[in-house]
């Protein structure tokens, strides 16, 4: 007798609920239920979903076969159990709170068997509020490539694969893992077979949230997600080589599990427990980080994986808390404090506690527009550091023409993202004003609030009378009087802001 086209593979814990939805679906399949087993394995449930089995057993003999685990061990022993007995030429993991569309297997098996594929990716729709991402799925495709940009995100176990791939290398799932232990089998499966297909034709698997939200990867232990995301990982890093394809899956698995792991969530657990997990965080990114360089994460998610990657928990926990009251990600930087530096001439000084690079500017408010003073960027690294930043005065003035003028004062920061350019808070009360000498003249340079009340910075030239200059430094005074006197003859500049 031929073995059945398909064996259905079902791990069963605590579904009694929705065992009739799934069976009715597997009797409906138009395939024929000649063709297709049921294997369910019941793991240790506590509700009737093992009077259920035996009863649809008893009904369809032939059909279904139930196996009784008297204790739960999870999914994974579950589905290695059934494996054992599985007969069909193909294999189809279905959970017992999911379903299958009507057409689903002659469709699924039929395009397997005319393209030789050995894993088929049956388009999947969620039911209930469950989330599946459609763009998995927006064509059919006969061979996709792994890693590639696709596969890497689809590493349910809810899919078609031929019996023989799984047989010749003995695929199994690793029982360790109460939960994402079908993504290992997902990784390896992909990386052995020959050809994998996206069949996008028809909605063939819905996958449903459950009534009271006890879907296994929802409710599991954190820290258990955390031992299953590093063995995601581990085999993620043993089936790929170095390069694009790998650092997409290590950016799904940031961006899918790590990242929502040690969310905000995190900041009501038990200060031992938040501990544990933001150390495996660390120590995780540290191992398999390799050649991934932040591509395709922005905002919130890259700044934290930067901050765990560089082994700062104080400032991630501070981040978390920033984001939880403000709704935001705060600004790479602050300033503390706004003043006057007089080594090496006058200097406009900003205080400024960031991470990254810090480095000032002017924006022009009036006046001529003059190049920027030449600047290296301060960079205060991964940790949150001070960092005084200088804007030397006779840098801003040029060598002709026109010196008088007005600028807001900005502070440009960034750190793992582009640069924000952060406006500088007034002073309460203005800084006093400092002299500036430019071929002889005198010019005022002040420090106050601007039009939009940010700190704004003015020169000015300064109108003096010979009494006044009479008491400037005498080995000054012959250059500087040379200057003036003709000025003074034809009348001075008005002072004060332009």
């Amino acid at each position: 007798m031929p073995p059945p086209d398909v064996s259905i593979i079902t791990p069963v814990h605590n579904t009694g609920g929705y065992l009739r939805r799934w069976f009715d679906s597997l009797l409906a399949q138009s395939i024929g239920v000649g063709r297709i087993e049921v294997v369910a394995v019941d793991d240790g449930s506590g509700d009737d979903s093992a009077r259920q089995l035996d009863r649809l057993a008893a009904e369809h003999p032939g059909l279904l076969t139930v196996v009784r685990l008297p204790e739960r061990g999870g999914p994974a022993r579950a589905r290695n159990r059934a494996l054992e007995l599985a007969t069909g030429r193909y294999l189809y993991f279905v959970d017992s709170d999911d379903y299958l569309g009507p057409e689903a297997l002659e469709r699924s098996v039929g395009f397997a068997d005319e393209h030789g594929s050995d894993v088929v990716l049956a388009r999947m729709v969620g039911e209930s509020g469950r989330k599946v991402a459609q763009w998995l799925y927006q064509e059919t495709v006969v061979d996709e490539p792994f890693p590639g940009p696709l596969l890497p995100w689809s590493l349910n176990v809810t899919k078609l694969y031929r019996h023989e791939l799984v047989r010749r290398y003995r695929l199994r799932f690793p029982e360790e893992l109460p939960v994402f232990s079908d993504q290992p089998f997902a990784l390896e499966a992909y990386a052995r077979a020959g050809r994998i297909s996206v069949y996008s034709d028809y909605p063939c698997y819905h996958l449903t949230r459950r009534d009271d939200g006890s879907n296994i990867t929802l409710t599991a232990d954190p820290e258990d997600r955390l031992r299953a995301i590093e063995a995601i990982m581990a085999t993620a890093v043993a089936f790929t080589e170095p390069g694009r394809g790998r650092a997409e899956c290590f950016r799904r698995h940031l961006q899918w599990e790590l990242l929502p792991l040690v969310g905000r969530p995190v900041l009501a657990l038990d200060p031992a427990v938040r501990r544990r997990l933001l150390r495996g965080a660390e120590r995780l990114l540290a191992r398999h980080a390799g050649d991934w360089t932040g591509e395709g994460l922005v905002g919130s998610q890259l700044l934290r994986a930067r901050l765990l990657q560089d082994g700062l928990p104080d400032d991630y926990l501070e981040l978390l808390r920033y984001e939880a009251e403000h709704g935001t990600t705060p600004p790479p930087a602050r300033v503390t404090g706004v003043g006057w530096q007089r080594t090496d001439g006058p200097a406009l000084t900003l205080s400024a506690v960031g991470r990254g690079s810090l480095q000032a500017r002017l924006e022009q408010l009036s006046g001529a527009r003059r190049p920027e003073p030449p600047q290296d960027p301060r960079s205060a690294g991964g940790a949150l550091l001070e960092h005084t930043v200088s804007l030397p005065l006779a840098e801003l003035l040029p060598r002709r023409g026109p010196v008088a003028g007005s600028w807001s004062v900005r502070l440009d920061a960034a750190y793992e993202g582009p640069p924000v350019r952060l406006p500088v808070p007034a002073p309460s009360a203005p800084l006093p004003s400092q002299r500036v000498w430019r071929r002889g003249l005198p010019y005022l340079a002040s420090a106050g609030a601007g039009p939009d009340g940010a700190l704004a910075l003015v020169l000015a030239r300064e109108r003096v009378s010979l009494r006044r200059a009479a008491h400037w430094p005498l080995r000054r005074a012959r250059t500087r009087l040379g200057a003036l006197l003709p000025a003074q003859r034809r009348g001075s500049e008005p002072s004060g802001s332009p």
